[in-house]
């Protein structure tokens, strides 16, 4: 329904012109129930996102910001779209991170019941890890890191993991720091649990509605 929707428009905006795959690459992030960020330096890692300098080139309120940068990328095609996606903007202004709030509500949640303190406790401080790809973050880290964009290869993903640099990294950390292998594993384990067993959550829940304001 998004694809057909976007390339219904006569005049996408600035971000779909600008981005050939942006359409497709937003379309699969909302068809991957387990996924729950979508960046935009993924698709262009070297300059501050579009998106950013639309967001930021007028002066508005929070709220209004906050719908702009949803209807930008034509979410305003789901009725509940202001319900059920978020945004941050991180590293210093360059880069925009979309999260699906009840996914990233749930992955928070599944990290608090899991044992030892990762020092997350807000959705401000699980997207924050999506600023930076540096290679010196704790294992437990780079493991969440995957776990945010659903590249969790088996047993513990749902589906084949095709990128094999994502394989041998959790395959060389559950070598060399078993500890947050089995650490992440408790984490997804929780969150496919959430998922899949608990009714959807009603965004007027404090626990599900406060951590994911701007």
């Amino acid at each position: 329904m998004y694809f057909e929707y976007v390339h219904s428009q006569p005049l996408r905006n600035t971000l779909f012109e600008s981005y050939d795959n942006l359409a497709i690459q937003i379309h699969n992030f909302l068809n991957d129930d387990l996924r729950c960020v979508f960046t935009f330096d993924r698709l262009d890692k070297d300059s501050p996102d579009l998106i950013i300098r639309e967001l930021y080139q007028n002066d508005m309120s929070h709220m209004d910001r906050d719908a702009l940068a949803l209807k930008l990328l034509h979410l305003d095609v789901f009725r509940d779209y202001t319900f059920r996606f978020g945004w941050h903007i991180l590293r210093d202004n360059r880069t925009f991170v979309l999260f699906k709030k009840r996914q990233l509500c749930l992955f928070e949640h599944a990290i608090n019941l899991s044992p030892g303190r990762l020092g997350i406790r807000s959705i401000q401080d699980l997207t924050a890890l999506l600023a930076t790809w540096d290679h010196t973050r704790p294992s437990i880290e780079k493991l969440i890191i995957h776990g945010l964009y659903a590249e969790v290869p088996s047993p513990h993903g749902l589906s084949v993991c095709t990128n094999m640099l994502v394989v041998s990294l959790f395959t060389d950390i559950a070598n060399v720091d078993p500890t947050a292998y089995h650490q992440f594993k408790t984490i997804w384990n929780n969150f496919l649990r959430l998922i899949f067993t608990d009714p959807p959550v009603p965004s007027s829940m404090s626990w599900l509605s406060e951590p994911c304001r701007r």
